[in-house]
This record gives structure tokens, C-alpha cells and sequence, in this order.
């Protein structure tokens, strides 16, 4: 009863929630897990479900990354991360650097596919994940795309705003160089 008052539907409605009678509407299931204080993923029983399927992606294509050459399983795996987990970016970072390992296999062959494919998976990330900006920037010299590998470069920030230089400033030139390198 003090559900239905809270939420303001009838103590029958709840009672046929309750019984699987039938479902609330989808507009009441964030009103119903703050009645209750908890997620909606809690709500449906997902107790990190979510994290712990990604984590095992991603653990496998590391250990695949750093221990196989040929990077076919790899690539199979993260898709499959991916169909069902098409927006996490750690999955797609992954079988990006998976797609440009397997693309020197078959370096020198034109079209290289699993660096185009590298590319743009690079591109579409790189707004978010700086990280991609060297071997996106690599595979745009081995692509031959020095325009867009020279655009990309101007781009980024210029070198005054490095570790390095900062710390000259906040130091003086001298101590700078004890910072440099770390």
C-alpha cells in the first residue's frame, strides 16, 4: 500500500506487479527503484552483470594482444564484445589495436583491411580517448595519408604545453631537466 500511495497507482496494480499478473509502465521503474533506493539494474537484477561481462572481454583481448601474433581469435572476441556492447569504448579501443596488429601481417597488400578498418574505429574514438592519436597517426603514414596524418598532428597541443616546458616554468630551466623523463 505504501508503494501504490508513493507512486500513486492503486495497491491492485502492485499487488499484480507482485504476482506477474503484469508489468508497471517503463515511465515507473525510475520512481520505483528510488522508492527503494536503488538502480534500475538493481531493480532488474543486474548486480554488475555489465562490468564484470566487460572486464572479461577485455582481460582475454589483453592476454591475446600481448601473447598471440595472429590476432583472428582476438578480433572475433571483441566483436563479439561489441554486438553486445556497441558503445564501450574500451572494447573498441581493443579491437582497433587488435585490427593494427593483424594488419601487418599483411603489410604491403592493398587494400589493407584491417588497417582501414583500425582507422576508423581510431577516428571514431579519438574526440574521447587521446590514447588513439599515435598509432592513428602511424597507420595514416603506413596508409600513405600524410594529409590527414599532418592535419591531425597541428591539431594537437603544441609541445610548449609538455610536462617538460611546464615544469621549467614552474621550476626554472635547471630543475626542469631533474622532471624530465618521468
Amino acid at each position: 500500500e505504501d508503494l501504490a500511495k508513493a507512486l500513486g497507482v492503486t495497491s491492485q496494480a502492485v499487488s499484480r506487479w507482485e504476482a506477474n499478473g503484469c508489468y508497471p509502465d517503463m515511465g515507473m521503474i525510475p520512481a520505483i527503484a528510488n522508492y527503494f533506493h536503488i538502480t534500475i539494474d538493481e531493480l532488474f537484477g543486474y548486480n554488475n552483470d555489465r562490468n564484470n561481462k566487460i572486464k572479461e572481454y577485455n582481460d582475454k583481448a589483453n592476454y591475446l594482444l600481448n601473447n598471440e601474433k595472429d590476432m583472428t581469435e582476438c578480433i572475433a572476441w571483441l566483436r563479439n564484445g561489441l554486438n553486445e556492447y556497441p558503445a564501450e569504448t574500451v572494447l573498441k579501443c581493443q579491437l582497433a589495436a587488435a585490427l593494427n596488429k593483424q594488419g601487418w601481417t599483411i603489410k604491403g597488400e592493398k587494400p589493407n583491411r584491417y588497417w582501414e578498418e583500425a582507422v576508423s574505429l581510431y577516428e571514431e574514438l579519438l574526440p574521447e580517448e587521446e590514447s588513439c592519436i599515435i598509432p592513428l597517426l602511424s597507420l595514416y603514414a603506413e596508409l600513405e595519408e600524410y594529409e590527414k596524418a599532418e592535419k591531425l598532428a597541428y591539431e594537437q597541443p603544441g609541445v610548449d604545453c609538455s610536462k617538460e616546458v611546464l615544469l621549467g616554468r614552474i621550476y626554472g630551466a635547471e630543475n626542469a631537466k631533474l622532471h624530465q623523463g618521468n
